[in-house]
């Protein structure tokens, strides 16, 4: 089933999901995403940021297809992390560089706005939009004054917080925060930078939500506003441009039809094109893990990594495709540079543990491991494969324990299941 024609826009600038689910429908359709909810309705995250919500009578079977984790441990559920950075957002097109406060993600792309990202879940209601104007007819003084002045005359109650004359990152910008009630009655705070990157061309980036969050938020605001980078433009034509787009929205029309190697052909058309577009050699990397193609994937995970040195989720990927290619102490140098960007990323402690078993480099695994129980103690796998090193060690009243535990988690754990079998079998 192709995409409806509205949407080949949004998905041109979208990396596949690096955990995708097929959820194929009685209809013929097939839905590409992260499934989150098998019920009723089926819930499925998709690439864009956005959740659908399925009939489950419509529903035919879902299919996962996570990539694989290391032979002998469990794969984790994606969960939120707290990394030190976030990666930075590079937008080639629009021609400029971001770098969220950390832990938000980019969602579904607000109106009138080039990107968006929300805050976690912690944080409160908080999100960051970033907008481009074109005003020939204007300078920053005026068009900022627009803006100031539309806040405080639109919303009841506005109240001014401050004001000031700023950078955003190295573009000459001005500065106003306030606090006023929203349509809805909820009380919101905002804060506006507007820089000038010359004659007629303007960006905007905002924020907005929980007032009583502000103060605690405002540091992270503040970064990311410096982080700003304005990027030269592309010396591609516009048929070049047009030739790109054709091929990376073909390619992602193909992943939704289940052709990989079809899709993947159109992505090495894209990428000879532009061949610094990180998010087409992410989706490379994906599409040979699943074509089993490690050695191409892996190619694609060192190429993405250089294109985004901050992105913890790429040197994961790449750590867990080295393990596969028997390529231990290359894993190990992936997962810990992902453990370093993102500390609390319990997939990479799981996997690095098991590329330290595979190493018999027992003492190093129960450490990983045990660090995974302490970010998320009700992690079945960790402690299964807590269980498994134990095991290898002859520490076996340990190794019950942690299998008791994955049970007490997870009723349905084949691998705990086995291990006390195995124990019990023994006489341990």
């Amino acid at each position: 089933m192709r995409l409806p024609s509205a949407v080949p826009l949004l998905l041109a600038f979208a990396a596949l999901p690096a955990a995708a689910d097929d959820v194929h429908l009685k209809s013929g359709g097939c839905v590409v995403g992260t499934v989150v909810d098998d019920g009723d309705p089926v819930v499925v995250r998709t690439p864009m940021g956005g959740t659908l919500r399925i009939a489950r009578d419509k529903v035919e079977r879902i299919e996962k297809k996570a990539l694989p984790v290391a032979p002998g441990s469990d794969i984790v559920p994606r969960r939120e992390l707290k990394p030190a950075t976030t990666p930075r957002h590079v937008d080639l097109f629009n021609g400029y560089a971001i770098r969220p406060p950390p832990g938000w993600i980019k969602i579904a792309t607000a109106k009138n706005s080039k990107a968006t990202w929300g805050a976690p879940a912690d944080k409160g209601p908080f999100r960051m939009d970033l907008w481009i104007i074109q005003a020939e007819k204007t300078d920053l003084g005026n068009l900022f004054e627009t803006f100031r002045k539309t806040y405080r005359e639109a919303f009841r109650n506005y109240k001014p917080l401050w004001e000031s004359g700023t950078l955003l990152g190295s573009l000459p910008a001005k500065q106003f925060a306030g606090e006023f009630l929203a349509e809805g009655g909820e009380e919101t705070a905002h804060v506006h930078t507007l820089g000038s990157a010359g004659p007629g061309r303007f960006y905007l980036v905002f924020f907005t939500g929980a007032p009583d969050q502000l103060d605690g938020l405002k540091a992270d605001l503040l970064a990311s506003f410096a982080s700003f980078e304005e990027l030269p433009p592309l010396t591609l034509s516009k048929e070049k441009i047009a030739e790109f787009m054709k091929a990376y929205t073909r390619g992602v029309e193909l992943v939704h039809e289940g052709k990989n190697a079809e899709a993947a052909a159109e992505f090495e058309r894209a990428s000879a094109i532009l061949p610094e577009h990180a998010d087409t050699h992410q989706n490379l990397a994906i599409l040979h893990a699943k074509m089993e193609n490690r050695r191409r994937s892996i190619e694609e995970y060192v190429t993405l990594t250089k294109l985004r040195p901050d992105d913890a989720q790429a040197f994961h990927d790449l750590g867990t495709m080295l393990f596969h290619e028997n390529r231990l102490a290359d894993a190990v140098r992936a997962l810990e540079r992902a453990l370093e960007l993102a500390p609390d990323y319990v997939e990479a402690w799981i996997n690095l543990g098991a590329v330290r078993t595979q190493e018999a480099a027992h003492e190093a695994a129960v450490l990983c491991f045990k660090t995974a129980i302490e970010i998320d103690p009700e992690c079945a796998p960790a402690w299964f494969n807590l269980g498994q090193v134990e095991y290898l060690r002859n520490h076996h009243k340990d190794a019950r324990a942690a299998y008791e535990q994955a049970l007490k988690l997870q009723p349905d754990h084949a691998g705990a299941k086995e291990g006390l079998k195995k124990l019990k079998q023994e006489g341990r």
